[in-house]
């Protein structure tokens, strides 16, 4: 885990922080931070026009039943390419999960820009 936080002034705002990723990390699971799909780039069928049609800003779900995740995410990078004379179209997407309706970018951006212009630090 990364965390990239401004500098904690106070020790009750060091407890806050610390609690709420002790919440949040508490019970361990997995997350997806990218998937790859594969179709045939010529006869790809229902796979192909899916890997066409989904783009930045969309949402998916991840089901996956060995672990028991089950978890939507949205699309927030997209990488294609087309190999093998054309006939292997293979496309990664960059996810970040959802929370509340919203993804976790969205809530960092937000953030961000809620914050006064002389506050504002960190990553976006």
């Amino acid at each position: 885990m990364r965390m990239n936080l401004p500098g904690v002034s106070s020790h009750a705002a060091a407890q806050a922080i610390a609690d709420f990723e002790l919440r949040r990390h508490k019970q361990p699971r997995g997350e997806a931070k990218a998937i790859t799909l594969v179709s045939h780039g010529k006869h790809g069928g229902a796979h192909h026009d899916e890997q066409l049609a989904l783009t930045i800003g969309d949402t998916i779900a991840i089901t996956e039943s060995q672990s028991g995740h089950n978890r939507k995410y949205a699309i927030v990078g997209e990488v294609h390419s087309l190999t093998v004379g054309g006939t292997r179209l293979e496309t990664t997407w960059l996810i970040l999960p959802m929370m509340n309706g919203r993804s976790t970018y969205e809530r960092r951006i937000e953030e961000f820009f809620a914050a006064p212009a002389g506050r504002r630090s960190g990553a976006v």
